[in-house]
């Protein structure tokens, strides 16, 4: 009866971890619009301490001192367990944070009025941190203003 209640605990280990940062499905062709920056990239996103491994990998990070730019892309995750209004950030297939919920919400608002709702958002990010800093930071080259300025 041990045995069987160790190898269900050890299933289900398994299959939470086979669930966590999972990389993105490959049909993630939807249309997507450009998104307008100032190149200060000072547009800062959470989560990315969930996210490190997820990082390293879609970067090709050793876990040294980096600051490097990238494009990302930022996705509805109408299905997140904590906000059904997030928006999750990738960097290619990999799912790297999210924005906060203030910003989720702006970010949904701001597509909706310009006719962009539910297309997926690109803009250029940068990295920062590693080395004695230990995790790593993302930003975004996003100014929602600028956005309204130029498609409205």
């Amino acid at each position: 009866m041990e045995a069987l209640f160790g190898m269900i605990a050890i299933g289900l280990v398994i299959w939470a971890l086979s669930k966590r940062n999972k990389p993105l499905p490959p049909s993630h062709t939807k249309r997507t619009v450009e998104l307008t920056g100032n190149g200060k990239y000072d547009y800062e996103i959470v989560g990315e301490s969930h996210y490190q491994r997820n990082i390293m990998k879609a970067l090709n990070l050793s876990g040294g001192q980096s600051s490097k730019s990238f494009q990302v892309t930022l996705i509805h995750d109408d299905y997140n367990k904590y906000d059904n209004q997030a928006i999750a950030v990738y960097i290619g297939e990999y799912k790297v944070g999210h924005l906060s919920k203030g910003k989720a919400r702006g970010y949904r608002k701001l597509m909706k009025d310009l006719g962009f709702e539910g297309l997926y958002g690109k803009c250029n990010g940068t990295v920062w941190g590693g080395g004695s800093k230990k995790n790593y930071g993302i930003w975004l080259d996003y100014k929602p203003r600028l956005m309204r300025k130029k498609y409205s």
